[in-house]
């Protein structure tokens, strides 16, 4: 990090820079820094929960609790629609009358025939709203 941003202060374009824009590619590098930070913490705790033997990590419940309740009820709605319905393609009777949250831990198959988490399924499917 310190490498990054003393060859960013250091290089000669930067030094024709005026302050305002000085402050702002600081902002652009740390920001770039800190996004990877994020991708690396992420992939370790998939690493860590899938070690386990967790069909999800925290921070697929953290996604789903960042949820609003609205989208949680849409997704909700979805689910029971398409895993709980006797009248859906997918239907499943172990899902009738159940929401996400009582089945965070099973294996949903999709149109497509393939194994994806419940929880997993939810969060991709509530970041779409």
């Amino acid at each position: 990090m310190e490498r990054a941003l003393t060859t960013l202060i250091n290089s000669p374009a930067y030094k024709t820079y005026g302050p305002a824009r000085q402050r702002a590619e600081l902002a652009k590098l740390a920001g770039k820094m800190k996004e990877g930070a994020l991708a690396v913490a992420k992939a370790r705790l998939d690493r860590e929960a899938n070690r386990r033997g967790k069909p999800y990590s925290v921070t697929t419940m953290a996604a789903w609790n960042d949820l609003s309740r609205r989208e949680q009820a849409q997704v909700n709605e979805l689910f029971a629609d398409t895993y709980g319905n006797p009248d859906s393609e997918l239907y499943d009777p172990f899902y009738e009358n159940k929401r996400i949250e009582d089945v965070m831990n099973e294996t949903l198959q999709d149109s497509d025939g393939n194994d994806i988490n419940a929880l997993v399924w939810a969060v991709g499917l509530g970041k779409r709203l």
